[in-house]
């Protein structure tokens, strides 16, 4: 390595001081068993003849060649290397005034990366020689204070911690140019808001006479407190009226309409979380009705009606059972049932709540002792349930309580025909408190 006089004003000449090379030169042996003098060329160098006085004005202008010469004390032996005196312009690292970085990676644990060439520009400043032509490189300390060897490869996307002492090196870009500057410089991290990461789903809809969104997405931050704030957008641009509902202030959203939704939460330090979601379109139905009938034998059967179009292949689920092609279950308790709907290979999925009411299929008022008469018994225990009977025409033939003795199968005291009866039950839901109703037929049998 040159001997380097990096000086504000150059000049050709200048006074150097050899013995800044003597440790160089002893590579780490003892200086008191060695001798080190300096000498102007090789031959002088071996011969130990004409040695420079330690204190040196260059001969030869800008740069000139040093012959040293490494001698045992003891033994004689001796060895000569060679290295250059040179005068550049000085180079100076200048302390950039902020070193504070937001963590990048959100988990806010104090380590992070972050681009420490941000701070190029400041480090290298204004100074005789031009910005275009100087660089920083940033290293780390290691355990013997050098840096060289921990020099940062992607000062770009460089992992530290906070607190971490980082070393910035101004160089010349032209390698022949050997003078440098250094400056530490103190990171200090702080936090990025904490936002969730936002789910990935699906927008439903159907077309009947035109595109209806049966349910949108919910994208949520998890971000609450004061300070913040929201910037949403899709596929990179400002959402439109309609695509999505932007809830609580830009902490949620509601997504209409599919694409690459983005939020930007901006906390009270300035620091910013970037989270990003994609949102799909996918067709789904509407449940038009839901028959319970007992058509196919003594036990409740359910009849799901629903249509998507022709040629569409519908799956259908009651509860926690398996998805099955058929429209209809069989076998189905009493109680309140949920069925769902879905196309083939879609992930939309309908679905509706109705009740399986349990009551006589049929009754033969033949004062035999047995179904004599008719009722809901299993809503006994709901003494202000109203039940409704009717004709085939809809004609209110009686109203019941489920407390009471039945339907006796008369009207206005007469006897009326073995024939199917409808009925319509108001009762509470047990689960909710609230009033639902079911309805369904029955058998008159004589």
């Amino acid at each position: 390595k040159a001997l380097l006089a990096c000086m504000d004003n150059p000049t050709p000449t200048t006074t150097f001081n050899l013995h800044d090379k003597d440790a160089q030169a002893l590579a780490g042996e003892d200086p008191a068993d060695f001798i080190v003098r300096y000498f102007p060329s090789e031959q002088n160098a071996i011969n130990n003849t004409n040695p420079l006085p330690y204190t040196y004005i260059n001969a030869t202008e800008w740069e000139q060649v040093i012959w040293v010469r490494v001698e045992n004390k003891d033994t004689g032996c001796f060895s000569v290397a060679s290295f250059s005196l040179k005068i550049e312009q000085a180079v100076y690292a200048f302390t950039p005034a902020n070193t504070e970085f937001c963590e990048t990676d959100y988990v806010n644990d104090g380590i992070s990366l972050i681009d420490l060439t941000t701070l190029s520009a400041e480090i290298i400043g204004t100074q005789v020689i031009p910005a275009a032509n100087l660089t920083v490189e940033y290293h780390r300390w290691d355990a013997a204070g050098a840096i060289d060897s921990k020099r940062i490869a992607t000062p770009n996307n460089a992992q530290v911690f906070n607190g971490e002492v980082i070393i910035a090196k101004v160089v010349n870009i032209d390698t022949d140019l050997l003078c440098f500057d250094e400056v530490n410089i103190t990171i200090r991290l702080k936090n990025a808001p904490e936002v969730k990461p936002l789910i990935d789903g699906f927008v439903c809809y159907e077309y009947r006479d035109q595109m209806r969104i049966s349910s949108g997405h919910y994208l949520d931050t998890g971000v609450t407190g004061t300070g913040y704030t929201f910037v949403w957008t899709i596929d990179g641009q400002a959402i439109p009226p309609g695509v999505a509902d932007i809830l609580d202030g830009g902490s949620r959203l509601y997504a209409k309409r599919g694409g690459t939704y983005t939020v930007v939460v901006t906390g009270p330090n300035g620091c910013s979380t970037t989270r990003t979601a994609r949102v799909d379109e996918a067709p789904s139905i509407t449940i038009d009705e839901v028959k319970v009938t007992d058509s196919f034998g003594d036990t409740n059967a359910i009849e799901v009606m629903a249509y998507a179009g022709p040629g569409v292949v519908l799956e259908y689920k009651l509860d926690e059972g398996s998805w099955q092609d058929s429209n209809i279950f069989l076998d189905v308790t009493a109680g309140e049932h949920t069925v769902y709907v879905r196309i083939e290979g879609e992930p939309c999925i309908a679905s509706k709540v109705i009740t399986v009411m349990d009551y006589p299929k049929f009754f033969t008022p033949n004062n035999d002792g047995y179904n004599d008469t008719w009722n809901i018994w299993s809503l006994k225990n709901q003494p202000d349930t109203k039940i409704y009977i009717f004709d085939r025409f809809g004609k209110l033939i009686k109203q019941l309580s489920p407390a009471g003795e039945g339907w006796d199968g008369t009207f206005n005291g007469q006897p009326l025909p073995s024939t199917d009866y409808w009925f319509k039950a108001d009762y509470i839901d047990p689960k909710t408190g609230l009033t639902k109703e079911v309805r369904g037929h029955f058998s008159l049998k004589r």
